[in-house]
Formats: structure tokens, sequence, C-alpha cells
């Protein structure tokens, strides 16, 4: 019973060190506004419906459906204006639901990463995974990424790597606040 409760306090940790690592360490207003940014193509401070459907096209959300640009652009076009203001788009972001407190599973991302049910993630399974979400990321980012991961060097990712990585990183949280 010991062991199983080692076993998802570890997962669980990874679920969140899964999301500090995703943005590289940024505060969520940093992230949001490199995430503007790359949206607003023309550079005029807002987001066209245009820009904003072409950088959500063939993205998919964490169930794996596809993502609805001209829906998710009239709720963030909060005055019907026909364009996404930063103030808009910052407003969204700090009003933007937090997850849910309480222990994450972290098996279905890697489910769904595992693409060939070998129960293992091989760097283009994880390419493909992340090219495909919401949250795309450069490929040199993803080779960082995977080898922080892939803690024995063998090209593969399996669960007890990524919990290990996740217990590693929260010990280091837990340095980090105990020295502030």
């Amino acid at each position: 019973m010991k062991g199983l409760k080692i076993g998802i306090v570890a997962i669980s940790v990874f679920s969140v060190a899964s999301v500090i690592a995703q943005n590289g360490g940024q505060t969520e207003n940093q992230r949001g506004e490199k995430v503007f940014a790359k949206m607003d193509t023309d550079s005029d401070g807002a987001i066209s419906k245009a820009e904003f459907e072409a950088f959500k096209e063939g993205k998919t959300n964490k169930n794996g459906e596809p993502v609805d640009g001209a829906k998710r652009f009239e709720k963030l076009d909060a005055n019907s204006d026909g364009k996404i203001t930063e103030a808009e788009f910052k407003e969204a972001q700090e009003n933007k639901p937090q997850r849910a407190e309480g222990p994450k599973d972290g098996s279905k991302m890697f489910e769904k990463m595992d693409s060939d049910k070998n129960n293992l993630v091989d760097f283009s399974e994880f390419k493909a995974f992340h090219e495909n979400s919401e949250h795309q990321k450069e490929n040199s980012d993803l080779d960082r990424r995977f080898k922080k991961l892939d803690v024995n060097n063998d090209g593969n990712i399996d669960k007890a790597e990524m919990a290990e990585v996740a217990e590693k990183r929260q010990e280091n949280e837990g340095q980090n606040q105990q020295a502030k």
C-alpha cells in the first residue's frame, strides 16, 4: 500500500512538473505575451479572426478533439469588434479556470503519447503528440525536454522515467520554496 501511495504521489508530481516544464519556467503572463505575439502575425497589436483561426488550425484539445477556432475567438473577443486586443487576451488568461487540485494520474497523457501502445514513448511519438497539441513547441525545445525525460538515454521514455524526473523537480521546487 505504501508503494502505491508513493507511486501516486510521484505521478502527481510529474503532472505538476510537466506543466512547469511546458511553460519553460515562464510566468503565465510571460507565456501569454509570447503566445499573443505568435498569433498576431501582422504585428498590429491585435489578433484578427483569420490570424486566430490560422493559429488554431489542425490543433487538438487535451482530449484529442479538434479546436473550434471560431468559437474560441468569439469568447475571447469580449467587445465583439472582430479582433482580440492584448488586454482582452490577458483578461481571458487571468480568468482562465484553474485545474482541479488533487492527484493527477499522468497515465492519460502517456497513453496519448504512446501511439503504438508498447509502453514506451520514442521521440517521434513525443514530437507527434506535441505537434498536434494546442501548445506546440519548437523542435529544439522538444529535443531538450525529451532528453530530460529519457533518464537512461535509451531513446525511449517510460512511466518510471517520467515519475523519476517529476520527483526530482518536486524536490527542487520544495528547496526553492524553502529558500524564499
